[in-house]
């Protein structure tokens, strides 16, 4: 089979698998509001599990166990791989361009598991109804600052960028890469980690 041609096709595919990743990392955000949110009620959200539904009930403290080993996965994931020691390690591996690209592919995976694992915890640990209307209207736009946040401080970044696709298109372009200064941004001096505060 012809070299060059074989050369093309893996660099159409390494493009396909940054955009992969970009694409999904995209998509899990809306869906992870519509289940963190229980959109559009809690008595009929539109994803089935949400946070707060789910189609089996397991034992009070099953749940949680269950749902603190996701989001522990989740975030030791971003912890464990961003360190130095461990970006030389695993950067042996995987070619320089492609590193962003991984770690949102991975990233991808624990952030899915949450939503497809996640056991609704049995007791009602709070709730508003019909007789909280003030304590909604403090909470409601509290939760959707976050959300603003969140998307804030990704697009500062340039989403391109933090979820990989940039790299990867640079060298698919075959031109030096241009990296992304972050440090600038409004977002990034009101906090370190504004994508994190959003979410909290």
């Amino acid at each position: 089979m012809n070299l060059g041609f074989l050369a093309t096709l893996g660099r159409y595919a390494g493009l396909l698998y940054a955009v992969t990743a970009y694409v999904l990392a995209i998509g899990f955000w809306p869906v992870f509001i519509f289940f963190i949110g229980n959109v559009p009620r809690i008595e009929s959200p539109l994803m089935d599990p949400s946070v707060s539904a789910g189609t089996t009930i397991l034992p009070t403290w099953q749940a949680p166990a269950i749902d603190v080993a996701l989001i522990s996965a989740f975030a030791l994931h971003h912890s464990f791989l961003a360190r130095p020691s461990v970006k030389r390690v695993w950067g042996r591996f995987i070619a320089e361009p492609f590193r962003r690209a991984t770690f949102t592919q991975i990233a991808n995976v624990f952030a899915f598991a949450i939503i497809i694992h996640w056991q609704p915890i049995p007791i009602v640990l709070w709730q508003f109804d019909h007789h909280s209307a003030l304590l909604r209207l403090l909470i409601v736009p509290l939760w959707q600052l976050g959300w603003v946040l969140l998307l804030l401080g990704a697009m500062s970044f340039k989403l391109s960028a933090l979820f990989g696709l940039r790299q990867v298109w640079f060298w698919f372009k075959d031109k030096p890469y241009e990296p992304v200064d972050v440090t600038s941004s409004k977002g990034y001096k009101l906090a370190r980690h504004p994508e994190f505060l959003g979410v909290f």
